[in-house]
C-alpha cells in the first residue's frame, strides 16, 4: 500500500467521524477506498472548513470562485445530489480545500511567528487557480494550475 493511499484513507476516516460526530450532512463516494464529500447545508458553514476560515473565504469574490470549482469526477464517483452539483472542495481529499483552510484562516499571514517559520514576507495574499503557464519544448505552454500562489497583491500577479 503506497503512502498517499494510506493517507486517503486516513483522511477519509476522519472526515466520517468528524461529520457523524457533528451531524454534518455527507456521502461517500463509490469505490474501494470511499472518499467524503461533505454536503453543503447552510450559506454560512461547510463541513470541509474550519468555520473561521469559511467565513473568511465567503466575501472575497475571488476566493469564493473557486468553491464553484466543478468536481471533475462527480459522474463517476458521486450519488446525485437532489440540488447543484458537487465541487471540488466538498471532497475531504481536496488540497484547495486544505490550503483554503490554512492560508484563509483570519491573520494568519499577518503572524510574525508563522511568516518566520514558513519564510514568508509580510503582506503576502493567497491566489488559487493560479495558472503556472509551464514552458514546453515545442515553445507552447503546459496548461497546468498551481493549487495556490502567495503574492504581494492580487492585481499584481500576472
Amino acid at each position: 500500500m503506497s503512502f498517499a493511499y494510506a493517507l486517503r484513507c486516513d483522511l477519509a476516516n476522519r472526515a466520517k467521524k468528524y461529520a457523524e460526530a457533528r451531524s454534518l450532512p455527507y456521502c461517500l463516494s463509490y469505490g474501494a477506498s470511499s472518499v467524503v464529500c461533505f454536503d453543503s447545508f447552510d450559506t454560512s458553514l461547510h463541513g470541509n472548513f474550519l468555520p473561521a476560515s469559511y467565513k473568511a473565504i465567503t466575501p472575497n469574490p475571488l476566493w469564493r470562485r473557486r468553491l464553484a470549482k466543478v468536481h471533475t469526477n462527480a459522474r463517476r464517483s458521486l450519488p446525485r445530489r437532489a440540488t447543484g452539483r458537487w465541487r471540488e472542495l466538498d471532497s475531504c481529499t481536496s488540497s484547495d480545500a486544505l490550503l483554503m483552510n490554512v492560508f484563509c484562516y483570519p491573520r494568519l499571514l499577518r503572524n510574525a511567528r508563522v511568516a518566520t517559520a514558513l519564510g514568508l514576507e509580510p503582506g503576502l495574499v493567497p491566489h488559487f487557480g493560479f495558472p503556472a503557464r509551464v514552458p514546453l519544448e515545442n515553445n507552447r505552454c503546459d496548461r497546468t494550475e498551481v493549487d495556490m500562489r502567495l503574492a504581494i497583491s492580487w492585481w499584481r500577479q500576472s
